[in-house]
């Protein structure tokens, strides 16, 4: 159930501005930072969205979702993912922009990216690179980092997450100015409500951080949007967010904030892909039933295996006893036999008295002993030579 939860949450993703992945790879900054110049025109070599597409009046998608029954606003264009028809989203009309569904690490993303026609803004829905993060309570963090797009780490506020993120990216080409942390309300609302909608009850945060930093000489002004969906078990950090050398970031920040509000997953497509998720979650039960099966299986022929050899040992052990008995048996049979020859060449006999034995001269029924000497005497009748000082030892 816990698989199937997170398998869910991760369907939750495309209604939250997640991560997009190297088809839509800017900006890839958790692991690998800023690489280029997202303001250079006319270098189509470098520029990772040289192929994307004009978004005009006339934009359509072959693969446009029938389930857009909501009106546009001016100055917008509705995009579709054109893979899956997963998801659709607003982007500004005249810009450069491109969405797309993505699976990294077999993770579900919704991304897109959106660059003005003059080049200053860039607007991203996301990063590649930002793993799952699991809670090290769990106590198995060497299996988790040797999977894909999973990590170890404490669960952090969206805030520190955004500071971290932002020092980490912009920190590289010079000194981001960061200002203080907010809550947007309104995005948070949205955010929850579309988490509701995916089915999954997740704790959110989120947080808005604005910055400042320098790209090449240039002055960059920019805003982080980062929510925070975590359940015990794990948590997962979603950014977006934009750079501008543009002077009225209020105009753009408002463009990002329209774009977040009118992501929309495609029902028909998300219930499939519940459907594929909780099948898949049933293989894996069968498979985990079959293996334990398997192994319940191996031990009971280990067993077995143990039950037999104790039973062969235990046969041939009463082999071995019944073989000594035996041979003990023959050995005093042989002794006696022995005894007896000897006896009769020395012409005595054996007598035994209180555990003792004795050789006594043969011929004689009775016998007598000095219990103070040991001393013994032989008799053919039963009469004590002397009473006060022999007692019977033994009748032949």
């Amino acid at each position: 159930m816990k698989t199937l939860t997170f398998l869910l949450l991760s369907l939750s993703i495309l209604v939250l501005t997640s991560a997009c992945s190297s088809d839509v790879s800017e900006p890839a900054y958790y692991e690998n930072g800023m690489s280029q110049d997202p303001y250079a025109q006319g270098q189509q070599s470098n520029d990772p969205y040289a192929n994307s597409q004009q978004v005009n009046n006339s934009y359509s998608n072959q693969q446009q979702m029938n389930y857009q029954n909501s009106s546009t606003p001016e100055g917008f264009v509705r995009m579709t993912d054109p893979k899956e028809n997963a998801f659709s989203v607003l982007m500004p009309k005249g810009w450069q922009a491109q969405v797309s569904l993505e699976r990294p690490g077999g993770q579900i993303r919704s991304c897109g990216v959106a660059t003005s026609p003059d080049g200053a803004t860039r607007i991203f829905l996301g990063d590649p690179n930002i793993p799952t993060f699991f809670s090290p309570n769990l106590g198995y963090a060497d299996l988790i980092e040797r999977q894909p797009m999973s990590k170890v780490r404490q669960q952090v506020s969206a805030a520190q997450f955004a500071q971290e993120y932002i020092q980490q990216v912009f920190g590289q080409q010079g000194r981001p100015q960061m200002g203080q942390p907010a809550r947007d309300q309104e995005l948070l609302f949205d955010t929850q409500q579309k988490a509701r909608e995916a089915g999954v009850q997740v704790q959110i945060d989120l947080a808005v951080v604005p910055f400042t930093t320098s790209w090449q000489g240039k002055a960059i002004q920019g805003e982080l949007v980062c929510s925070i969906m975590a359940q015990p078990e794990f948590w997962i950090a979603s950014v977006s967010g934009f750079t501008t050398t543009d002077r009225d970031v209020a105009k753009i920040s408002s463009i990002l904030r329209v774009i977040l509000k009118s992501q929309k997953s495609n029902p028909e497509w998300l219930q499939k892909e519940k459907m594929k998720q909780q099948q898949q979650q049933m293989q894996s039960q069968q498979m985990m039933a079959q293996s334990q099966a398997a192994h319940q299986q191996r031990m009971a022929n280990n067993q077995a295996q143990f039950n037999a050899h104790q039973q062969r040992m235990q046969a041939n052990q009463q082999a071995f006893d019944a073989h000594n008995q035996s041979w003990n048996q023959q050995q005093q049979i042989n002794d006696q036999s022995h005894q007896n020859y000897m006896n009769y060449l020395r012409d005595e006999n054996t007598i035994t008295n209180g555990g003792y034995q004795s050789q006594v001269q043969s011929g004689y029924n009775y016998y007598w002993v000095d219990p103070n000497t040991n001393e013994y005497i032989g008799t053919q009748f039963n009469e004590n030579p002397d009473p006060t000082r022999y007692q019977l030892w033994q009748k032949k």
